[in-house]
């Protein structure tokens, strides 16, 4: 009996939208984005902004650079897309996604979960807030450090609520995961966290 073979395209390769939580060329994608620049409502995709500006979206070349901040107001920049920007992120190796349903203000205690290309999910309490590395001022840092190189720009999460996108490693009184907070990103960036999904492109 003959046996036909058929190649299935990679997920994040077939899609042609762009998510948080995906692989990126040298680190990780945060949440979808959004600001107006003159009248027009601009969408985009966010991720640290210690990265390479010269990010690609997994094996295809579909980001453009915008703009980032590394200063008084966290560590972001962001990217805009030839394909629609998603609000939905990534969540677990499985390629599972969640919606982004809202943006929250994390506080000392809480419980959040981050997810990056080469450690995964991973979930830990926030320790305390307002917190500068070198530069990069008002983070969060979390109870232990858990990510490794790659896991930068990744989403914090609880839920379906976006907190936080990932900044690196802080020592104070031991190493800790850092992020810039998503309430920051409006005053570093101009920019506000996607809960819909932006517009197909023309």
């Amino acid at each position: 009996m003959p046996i036909t073979l058929r190649l299935v395209d990679d997920v994040q390769s077939s899609d042609h939208r762009v998510y948080g939580g995906a692989v990126l060329s040298t680190c990780t994608s945060g949440f979808g984005v959004r600001r107006y620049i003159g009248h027009d409502l601009v969408y985009g995709l966010s991720t640290a902004g210690h990265c390479r500006n010269d990010q690609d979206y997994g094996d295809r070349n579909v980001l453009d650079f915008v703009g980032e901040h590394q200063g008084d107001w966290g560590d972001a920049q962001w990217h805009t897309s030839s394909e629609q920007i998603s609000d939905d992120f990534y969540n677990s190796t499985e390629d599972t996604r969640r919606d982004t349903a809202a943006v929250g203000h994390a506080v000392v205690g809480q419980y959040l979960c981050r997810y990056g290309k080469t450690t995964g999910r991973r979930c830990d309490n926030v320790y305390s807030r307002n917190h500068c590395n070198n530069s990069k001022c008002r983070l969060s840092i979390m109870d232990t450090n858990e990510a490794q190189d790659g896991d930068s720009g990744g989403p914090w999460y609880w839920g379906d609520t976006a907190y936080g996108i990932h900044q690196g490693e802080l020592f104070y009184f031991g190493a800790k995961d850092t992020f810039t907070p998503v309430t920051h990103l409006d005053e570093a960036l101009g920019l506000e966290v996607l809960t819909e999904p932006g517009p197909k492109p023309k």
